[in-house]
């Protein structure tokens, strides 16, 4: 598929929302900004600190990593409204991701780890996961490690994703 990269932008305190079932890949440090994920994927390449302040991933689409990297962070904020946070392999193999941002469910989500070459990923997400709503985890190949404290009221559903809690409040 098609896909637009985007370097140091600053937003000025818009929002960009992402249509269309293209990858929009940020890949230098960019600031300011509202990311909306309608369609499609949009990730951070080998960068923290990419994306938007507060992100919005609506039902069918994608956010996420590709890459390591370096310090292994997203601290940004994430609103998943039905979509999946995922992780993509970089070159040469697995991907480490660190989700260390709040995550709120305001829709049922999809958290997946997997991907397209079944390479071994790493999800670990720090910080909290909050809401009304529940999540599905998913990723045949790869490990979800949930380390925050986790407030979310919905369901927690596993669709072969091997998942490791790491304290009673992550669960």
């Amino acid at each position: 598929g098609n896909r637009f990269d985007v370097f140091h932008t600053d937003g000025n305190n818009f929002s960009l929302t992402k249509v269309g079932n293209s990858s929009i890949s940020f890949r230098e440090r960019s600031t300011n900004y509202q990311l909306i994920v309608n369609a499609g994927f949009a990730y951070t390449e080998f960068i923290t600190n990419a994306l938007g302040t507060n992100n919005i991933v609506n039902s069918g689409a994608y956010l996420g990593a590709y890459g390591n990297i370096p310090g292994g962070l997203i601290r940004n904020t994430i609103a998943l409204n039905g979509g999946t946070l995922s992780t993509r392999e970089g070159p040469g193999g697995s991907t480490i991701t660190t989700l260390a941002g709040p995550i709120a469910l305001t829709a049922s989500s999809f958290i997946n780890s997997d991907s397209p070459q079944y390479v071994e990923n790493h999800m670990i997400i720090s910080g909290g996961i909050s809401g009304p709503y529940g999540v599905t985890y998913q990723g045949t190949s790869s490990n979800i490690y949930l380390l925050g404290t986790n407030s979310y009221s919905g369901g927690t559903f596993n669709q072969s994703a091997r998942i490791f809690v790491g304290s009673n409040s992550a669960s």
